[in-house]
């Protein structure tokens, strides 16, 4: 799905720059085709930040399972990134929408600011080794 992106990119290039002739789409055709393109335009921000939220999603457990920082911002990350995992497909869908689609992200920047700040200053919990006496 991702990959058919830069095909609206390019198709409405070429509908833009359609001359006329013998290959030219008919007037209607062409409208409802760049119609299409340019919702299928639009929807490049939102398959992409559900991208990020599933990629968030596994680096916050790995974070959570690995106690590299506290678990209570690990279990916050967590939470936000699944919220937003279930939520942009349904903005997508068209089921969610006004604030709500704004106030998702909230749980997310309040679990990545602090990240931030934690592992500037921080840094992440060392290894502990078992040697084996």
């Amino acid at each position: 799905m991702l990959g058919a992106f830069p095909v609206t990119t390019v198709g409405l290039l070429w509908l833009a720059t359609e001359r006329g002739g013998a290959d030219a789409p008919d007037p209607a055709a062409a409208y409802a085709l760049g119609a299409l393109l340019l919702k299928g335009a639009g929807w490049k921000t939102i398959v992409g930040a559900t991208f990020f939220a599933v990629g968030s999603t596994l680096f916050s457990w790995l974070l959570l399972r690995g106690r590299m920082i506290p678990v209570a911002l690990a279990w916050l990350g967590v939470l936000a990134s699944i919220l937003l995992v279930v939520g942009l497909p349904l903005q997508l869908a068209g089921v969610l929408g006004g604030s709500a689609t704004q106030l998702m992200w909230l749980p997310m920047a309040a679990f990545e600011i602090p990240l931030a700040l934690w592992l500037l200053i921080k840094g992440v919990a060392p290894i502990r080794s078992t040697s084996v006496a």
